[in-house]
């Protein structure tokens, strides 16, 4: 599962425009098939069709905007932090991450380095032995620093 910064929001785009049609037709038949006028203009049946249009533009924007946002949220959640990730859900990370090299490879490297310093995924360290040396991983924590004098 990829989904690029363009990609989700122009599928909802077109979604959201595909129902708002299918909308304005079905107001359009409505108004012809039953005469129920929805303002007293010449084309009663144009008005029933942009109201039906606008009516479902706006109702599939705002529910399709709920599943726009969840994927942005999966996508932060996944760029801040990909060590708990893989640590909570280590099946998911792992397709997560093999989607996302294959579209941008070498995208990952510093990701897939941290990973294995942190020991969350241990067949990492095996792969990444070139990048870290032989022998355990190093400690992500940052080197003590010595007390200030007179502590």
């Amino acid at each position: 599962m990829i989904a690029s910064d363009d990609l989700v929001p122009n599928v909802l785009l077109m979604t959201s425009l595909v129902l708002g049609g299918i909308t304005g037709c079905f107001a359009f038949l409505l108004e012809r098939l039953d005469g129920l006028h929805i303002l007293s203009l010449d084309e009663p049946a144009m008005v029933a069709f942009w109201v039906g249009i606008v009516n479902g533009l706006v109702l599939t924007g705002v529910l399709l905007g709920l599943i726009g946002s969840s994927v942005n949220a999966v996508l932060v959640c996944f760029a801040v932090s990909p060590v708990d990730f893989d640590t909570n859900h280590p099946e998911l990370s792992d397709e997560m991450r093999t989607a996302w090299r294959e579209v941008w490879p070498g995208a990952l490297d510093v990701v897939d380095l941290r990973m294995a310093l942190s020991g969350a995924n241990q067949h990492y360290i095996s792969d990444l032995s070139p990048l870290i040396g032989p022998g355990p991983p190093p400690s992500l924590d940052p080197p003590l620093m010595p007390r200030p004098l007179g502590t």
